[in-house]
């Protein structure tokens, strides 16, 4: 006898049919190994969407409150390619000079903007970190500083 694997449809569409036939709900979800709010869950999405509403869903949020408007974000972007040199301070201080009923987004998320936008290219560091030199020893009384402080002779 072969073994055969079925799809996450399938086993959903099995578990909701078995339902459907009289079994409990409980004696279900332990034999699919899921809880019995999935099974809930999948009973009424089969019922609403048919077989389709038993297929993997999107976890995306549908929305994101405070995701900046486009027509801010769009105009800080045009105000940046205009004046280059002008900071997210300037930017959002011209922003709030216009007339119009725009939501206008903090400092911090303008300078994020350009990045989002492709407008900023990151620097290198001067110096790979690797390359400093630490003031480590590896054994006690190996490395000695001295800190002075004054013009260096014994004038009072």
């Amino acid at each position: 006898m072969a073994l055969v694997a079925l799809s996450v449809v399938e086993q959903r569409l099995d578990a909701v049919r078995a339902v459907l036939a009289g079994a409990k709900v409980t004696e279900v979800a332990v034999a699919a190994g899921v809880s019995r709010q999935s099974v809930h869950t999948w009973i009424a999405r089969y019922l609403a969407e048919g077989l389709a509403g038993l297929a993997d869903k999107s976890h995306r949020p549908r929305s994101c409150p405070h995701q900046v408007a486009g027509d801010a974000e769009v105009t800080a972007a045009e105000m940046l390619r205009q004046h280059p040199k002008w900071g997210a301070k300037r930017i959002r201080l011209e922003l709030l000079r216009r007339p119009r009923g725009v939501v206008v987004p903090a400092e911090r998320t303008i300078n994020r903007i350009p990045a989002r936008q492709g407008l900023v290219s990151l620097r290198r560091r001067k110096r790979p970190r690797d390359s400093y030199r630490r003031w480590e020893r590896p054994g006690p009384m190996q490395l000695w500083q001295i800190d002075i402080a004054g013009r260096g002779d014994d004038r009072r």
